[in-house]
């Protein structure tokens, strides 16, 4: 077996000298020892003392005069292998322990150290949450962490990033976050930043401005210790995977990685989807809102809901409930088309698209040319409630293609050239509370080809302004329409119903005049 050695640098020593320097060495803390061989191209000398980590005294040294030369010291001195010398190493180890002191550890599912344990001025340090504690006066007192910032300070305000690489940032109201960001500080590579603000949303900008973007290299890994998401943007300036109005969403307990290239900031890693630990809301506003937006606060708001749905599209819900609010506008909202479920959701009620029950006409949705003011399809499931739905070319909400289902919540259906709801192809489309009907249409209820809509008991129907259909309700081509105790108030004109032979329409009751309307049902499907 190979002696152990050490050979780091390089070394200089006269002809018959007894001093050797040292360049790159480090002959201090056991790694150069008195009675250790010196060796210089098979030339042997041994080591007398080690006066410094760059600098020995040997005896005289018989080969010729050596500068910058390779050596080894074989760590073979009879006193490294004695009980003398065990002892000694014994006592520096408590003596630095004396002067330093000791980590304390304290484990993940502590809430604080064992006050039994620890000495006056010990540290104590629990890993998973990177809290720290000092014994004062015989007790545990919570100090900040011993890496980057201090409680209460920003990350603007570390004055050395290069050393602080484990920064926690303040918990801000909500109120602040949406006038004011705060910007991340230039640091160095691999910096660590974990974000918390206290169960809301987060805001921060990366710096872009020329000569304050963050140096070439430089690789931030940001972790979102909080239950609510955190959004990444740039202040301006630089742009962020290719665009300069481009975010980055980081989850709850998740992280990305971003890269800088001097110029702009490129994302190297970021989860499949973002995930809630919270109930959360997208804000959309169809006069002040902007699609490059993040949607996490009233005053960054989307625009449109396609852009809402899309943005909802990115998360996993994790079991909380996500809402989609709508602002009050003096324009229209045009289409809502969800073309897929958003991961996580369960039903109906995990994610609502949300207007005013108060006042529907102050969120209104219409269809644009050719279009459905709000499509379910391809799997989608939310509810809508709180608004005005009116369509001009077909329909005004729509479940289709498979297993798609919609919620219908307070909600007020105005003028409509197609179905006020309307369902096909397994399309399912849920009625759970009061609404109203404040204008005509070919049919308030449609379904066709397996769609289905579905009415429980005890809510109310309001209509208003004597609207007219063609049928109150259509049921075709082996669709079905389970309607049952409703209640119906006002008059409307038109069939109260039509049922065609593969179709159902089932009221539990039978009564034929159960649908409103001013003339009889007809058709030669199942009533009921």
């Amino acid at each position: 077996m190979a002696l152990p050695s050490y050979s780091t640098g390089t070394v200089s020593v006269d002809a018959d000298g007894t001093t050797v320097a040292g360049a790159g060495t480090i002959w201090t803390g056991g790694n150069a020892r008195e009675g250790d061989d010196f060796i210089i191209a098979g030339v042997m000398a041994r080591i007398v003392d080690v006066v410094s980590a760059t600098q020995l005294t040997i005896t005289a040294w018989t080969g010729p005069t050596a500068a910058g030369a390779s050596y080894v010291i074989y760590q073979n001195a009879s006193r490294r292998f004695d009980d003398v010398q065990v002892a000694e190493d014994v006592k520096d180890i408590v003596a630095a322990t004396n002067k330093a002191g000791y980590f304390f550890f304290v484990g993940p599912t502590e809430t604080e150290p064992d006050p039994s344990y620890g000495n006056e001025l010990q540290i104590a340090f629990q890993e998973s949450t990177g809290k720290t504690w000092e014994k004062q006066s015989g007790l545990w007192v919570s100090i900040s962490s011993p890496y980057g910032l201090q409680p209460g300070a920003n990350l603007s305000d570390v004055p050395s990033p290069a050393v602080a690489r484990y920064n926690l940032g303040v918990p801000v109201a909500p109120s602040a976050i949406a006038g004011a960001n705060h910007a991340f500080t230039v640091g160095d590579d691999n910096l660590f930043l974990i974000r918390s603000n206290a169960g809301a949303p987060m805001a921060d900008l990366l710096p872009g401005a020329p000569g304050a973007i963050l140096p070439n290299k430089t690789r931030l890994e940001i972790y979102n210790a909080d239950s609510q998401p955190l959004v990444i943007g740039v202040s301006g300036g630089a742009g962020l995977d290719g665009s300069s109005t481009n975010i980055v969403y980081v989850g709850f307990h998740q992280s990305v990685v971003i890269v800088s290239d001097g110029s702009n900031y490129f994302t190297m890693r970021r989860p499949d989807y973002v995930k809630l630990g919270g109930n959360t809301v997208i804000y959309v506003d169809n006069d002040n809102g902007n699609d490059a937006n993040s949607g996490l606060f009233p005053t960054k708001a989307v625009w449109t809901l396609n852009e809402a749905y899309r943005r909802a599209l990115l998360l996993d819900t994790n079991e909380c409930n996500l809402k989609i609010k709508m602002a009050a506008t003096t324009s229209e909202y045009r289409i809502l088309k969800a073309t897929s479920k958003v991961k996580g959701v369960r039903d109906i009620y995990d994610l609502t698209i949300e207007g005013d029950v108060t006042n529907h006409g102050s969120r209104t949705v219409r269809d644009g040319s050719g279009g459905i003011a709000i499509l379910g399809q391809a799997g989608a499931v939310f509810s809508i409630t709180g608004m005005q739905l009116r369509s001009l070319n077909t329909h005004a909400v729509a479940a289709v293609d498979n297993g798609t289902v919609i919620g219908s919540l307070d909600m007020d259906y105005s003028v409509t050239v197609g179905a006020h709801m309307y369902a096909s192809g397994q399309g399912q489309i849920l009625i759970r509370s009061n609404y109203k009907i404040t204008s005509s249409a070919e049919n308030h209820l449609s379904v066709v080809i397996g769609g289905y809509i579905d009415g429980e008991s005890n809510y109310t129907v309001t209509l208003s302004n004597a609207p007219g259909f063609s049928a109150f309700a259509n049921s075709r081509y082996g669709g079905f329409i389970d309607h049952k105790g409703g209640i119906f108030s006002g008059a409307c004109y038109g069939k109260r119903y039509n049922v065609d032979s593969t179709a159902i329409i089932h009221t539990q009751s039978g009564d034929p005049n159960y649908f409103p309307g001013d003339a009889a049902g007809v058709g030669t499907g199942f009533y009921d």
